[in-house]
């Protein structure tokens, strides 16, 4: 897998370059974000094995991680592979695995993106804790921390010069990155992301977040609203606190729609205009009950932003939230359809920005930030992401 990753990047890299007006001399730097626990190990011998975050685990970890995300996949990869997890000698996540290769594999570094986020990744006491040799796991690094430059080998690859000096960036997890692309780096702003699955996301201020800071990774008790979970983690913006929702499966359940139509061979948004026009009611019916759950995350994420309001610097009036439109990112935004059939299901006005693939966006943020010296990711992203669509409900 990891494998292929890099052969995705050249010919990524080498599809841009050609296709656009941008010559090699315009390639200024390459940052990387990716699937948040996908793992990846590396033995003595150069050899790799990929753990993907949603690989189903044949021994899920029951142990108390603390509110770690990263520790139960370790944990859940120890059980499942003790013989490959024993030989490993540098265990990074997926992208962090991919700036390595690119830099030559010569020093390994793990992204925090805000010093908070450590206890939703590990320390020694946890790895102790749980025999886990600390010495695999790089330390870590800003996430605006130059790791390397492009090597040789992959500049030759992309007939670049050998001279050229091109800077890698790591973003982290691609919520992250999807985040920082979507600006939702101010108290009330709000984001959804979806993939295979939806994440709701509101940033809030320190005060009001503060009790939930000790469950960080997880799930507070009074962090439940009819049944809808809310989490609770640091916005790489300190000090201020991302809470979100998740939908577990809610762009699966549509590509199994999809892929069980007749429509499966054409591209999402012909799907769904057929589907409704042929007045496929079990499809619809099924739709419907995915954007019900989210229509519940939606109320949950809107009704904390409500009873904050004041206290964590909220919008606290119409005018004020009308200003700061719940922001779209992902595959979803690529349907026009799709995006006002869901605002007006919802009820809600949906904004889409100028770069629809808010990861790739809040890369650029992320390099831009690095390159220019500033560790303010807030006021480039204010410069660089705007808001160029939004579809209000009929």
């Amino acid at each position: 897998m990891s494998q292929i990753w890099l052969s995705a990047f050249v010919y990524g890299t080498k599809h841009l370059l050609s296709t656009s007006k941008l010559d090699g001399q315009s390639l200024k730097a390459v940052c990387i974000s990716g699937n948040g626990p996908t793992l990846v190990s590396k033995n003595k011998n150069n050899i790799t094995f990929t753990y993907s975050w949603n690989t189903v685990s044949k021994n899920p970890v029951l142990a108390d991680c603390e509110g770690s995300i990263f520790l139960p996949r370790i944990l859940s990869f120890q059980k499942d592979f003790p013989e490959i997890f024993e030989s490993t000698e540098i265990l990074l996540s997926g992208p962090e695995f991919l700036v390595y290769s690119l830099a030559g594999q010569k020093e390994p570094f793990t992204t925090l993106p805000e010093p908070r986020f450590q206890k939703a990744y590990w320390n020694s006491e946890l790895l102790l804790k749980h025999e886990i040799n600390p010495h695999i796991l790089p330390s870590f690094a800003p996430i605006t921390a130059r790791q390397g430059f492009l090597s040789k080998d992959f500049l030759a690859e992309l007939g670049l010069s050998e001279s050229a000096e091109i800077p890698l960036f790591c973003c982290g997890p691609d919520f992250v990155s999807a985040l920082i692309g979507t600006n939702t780096l101010s108290p009330g702003k709000i984001c959804d992301r979806s993939g295979s699955s939806e994440g709701i996301n509101l940033c809030v201020g320190g005060i009001a977040a503060g009790d939930a800071a000790q469950t960080i990774g997880g799930i507070a008790a009074d962090d439940a609203s009819d049944g809808v979970q809310v989490r609770t983690l640091p916005s790489v913006k300190t000090p201020l606190w991302n809470k979100s929702v998740i939908i577990p499966k809610s762009g699966s359940i549509l590509d199994e729609l999809k892929e069980n139509s007749q429509w499966k061979d054409a591209p999402f948004n012909e799907f769904f205009k057929n589907t409704l026009e042929s007045n496929d009611e079990k499809s619809i019916s099924a739709i419907n009950e995915v954007l019900r759950n989210v229509n519940d995350a939606y109320r949950t994420i809107l009704s904390i932003r409500d009873t904050l309001g004041a206290e964590t610097k909220s919008p606290t009036n119409s005018a004020q939230k009308s200003a700061m439109p719940i922001v779209c990112t992902g595959g979803q935004t690529k349907s026009k359809i799709w995006m006002q059939y869901k605002s007006s299901f919802l009820g809600q006005s949906l904004s889409v920005t100028n770069c629809p693939d808010s990861e790739l966006a809040g890369c650029a943020v992320t390099a831009l930030s690095a390159l220019n010296g500033e560790n303010d990711l807030k006021k480039i992203s204010s410069q660089i992401v705007k808001i160029e669509k939004t579809y209000n409900p009929f």
